[in-house]
């Protein structure tokens, strides 16, 4: 059963990684992250300067409250969209490798259920970076892509790691803090 799970695993990482490789460059996007942006600020300012003519137009042809609260949010998220379009624009260095922080989730996951344990993560010796797993849940994970794609860096990986361990203590800490005050 677990070897199944583990090479499900492998087989979604390396489908994931193919889409990846597909991506546009940081350099490529930003021609479309800045339209976006600009089409959002356009479309925002449109809705948001005749608003209140819209709103008593709609009202008066039987628009509903419901409705215009879902015009509000609207307006909100168009907003929430140009801020993350001119965030990416002004983005530097490599694209994020989604498919290897999604699949080193998975196997902190699997790693918590086969072992009953939460995955610890050191990539340091004493007080020495290394940048290579020395927790047992690092060496698992490790060997796992030296075997599926050996050529992901050590140092890749043990980035992403430390990201994983520090956002599932994050919300191990948050349940525990919910059900002390619930």
């Amino acid at each position: 059963m677990a070897s199944e799970r583990l090479t499900q695993i492998a087989r979604n990482y390396l489908w994931r990684r193919k889409q990846h490789d597909l991506t546009l460059t940081r350099s490529q996007r930003k021609p479309y992250w800045q339209e976006l942006a600009e089409a959002s600020v356009q479309l925002f300012n449109f809705l948001g300067v005749s608003n209140l003519q819209m709103m008593w137009e709609l009202q008066r042809r039987g628009w509903t409250l419901e409705k215009r609260e879902n015009f509000r949010e609207v307006l909100d998220e168009l907003a929430e969209i140009a801020t993350h379009a001119r965030d990416a624009i002004s983005s530097h260095g490599p694209v994020p490798q989604i498919p290897l922080a999604r699949t080193i989730q998975r196997l902190c996951t699997f790693w918590e259920d086969v072992m009953g344990k939460a995955p610890t993560h050191n990539p340091k010796v004493l007080t020495k970076y290394v940048g290579k797993a020395l927790s047992p849940a690092g060496c698992f994970i490790t060997t796992f892509f030296a075997i599926v794609d050996p050529k992901i860096l050590r140092t890749a990986i043990s980035t992403e790691m430390a990201h994983a361990v520090k956002s599932r203590r994050a919300r191990v800490k948050s349940k525990s803090s919910q059900a002390k005050s619930g």
